[in-house]
């Protein structure tokens, strides 16, 4: 039975350790039907930038020649991608690429408060008493996110009467940098949860006043872990990478959209059923 559609989600290192699948385009040929195609890159080809060092515009010239051989051969009928970066970098090579962000992977459950109470205990705070101001880190700290000079910059613009706390919860594949950020911001009370069942993470997400994102700014439309703090509605400061010449604009603009997104449309229901209009369009 021939599909409707084909769906293909493109990670080029998910393919390849290195980025670079040259295999791919060929086996992609082999299985081109008369079905409908759509390719959703998740990820671009790096190097993008002129102060990209040689060796990434030497693998993003792979990259990029991969990713083009792949659009010849499927002949996509939709292309989407999950940011405006990466839409920019497409039409660059007058490929047109729809944005369509990445859902919530965490759903919106009640409050867990016999678990938040146990940390209450713990830690001597109250989640609830405006007096002290939470701060989550959720997922893998990075060591290009630039937390150690981001999140001492958020706690302290924190008005100064009120107890800040830092929750890092998730898996977090890093522990050096959790330990030198614990290092920096002894002034506030660290709490440290590691991974927890998605009910508990709800739970938590339930108590901030604010998140500090890992992934860099012009990322932040294929971050799962964006998605889910805005599904809950919590204030979220993400850090920006190096200066991308030429992208700057677009990725403010970017950034400015997904703030007015209401947080219920982060939800996988209201993402798929934007995603079907899309391909009916």
């Amino acid at each position: 039975m021939q599909p409707d559609w084909i769906s293909f989600q493109y990670v080029p290192y998910g393919f390849n350790r290195k980025g670079l699948p040259f295999y791919l385009p060929a086996k992609i040929k082999q299985i081109v039907n008369g079905s409908n195609w759509h390719i959703m890159f998740h990820e671009m080809w790096i190097g993008i930038s002129s102060l990209s060092p040689l060796r990434h515009k030497l693998y993003g010239f792979f990259q990029k020649s991969i990713a083009l051989a792949m659009i010849k051969y499927i002949h996509p009928k939709k292309i989407t991608t999950t940011n405006y970066l990466y839409q920019a970098i497409l039409r660059q090579k007058n490929i047109e690429a729809d944005v369509i962000p990445l859902f919530s992977n965490i759903p919106v459950s009640n409050r867990d408060t016999g678990f938040l109470e146990q940390i209450e205990n713990k830690y001597s705070i109250q989640f609830d008493n405006e007096m002290f101001y939470v701060i989550g880190v959720f997922g893998t700290i990075y060591p290009m996110a630039s937390l150690p000079k981001v999140l001492p910059t958020v706690v302290s613009s924190i008005d100064r009467q009120k107890k800040v706390v830092v929750i890092f919860f998730g898996r977090n594949n890093h522990p050096q940098e959790l330990t030198h950020l614990k290092s920096i911001l002894s002034s506030t009370i660290i709490i440290e949860l590691g991974e927890l069942p998605a009910n508990k993470v709800s739970s938590i997400f339930a108590v901030l006043q604010e998140a500090v994102l890992c992934t860099p700014v012009e990322h932040i439309g294929k971050s799962g872990v964006y998605a889910a703090l805005r599904l809950h509605n919590i204030k979220v400061s993400a850090p920006a990478s190096q200066p991308i010449p030429g992208y700057e604009e677009k990725i403010k603009q970017y950034t400015a959209q997904l703030e007015q997104r209401p947080s219920k449309n982060w939800n996988a229901d209201f993402i798929a059923n934007e995603f079907l209009e899309y391909l009916q369009q």
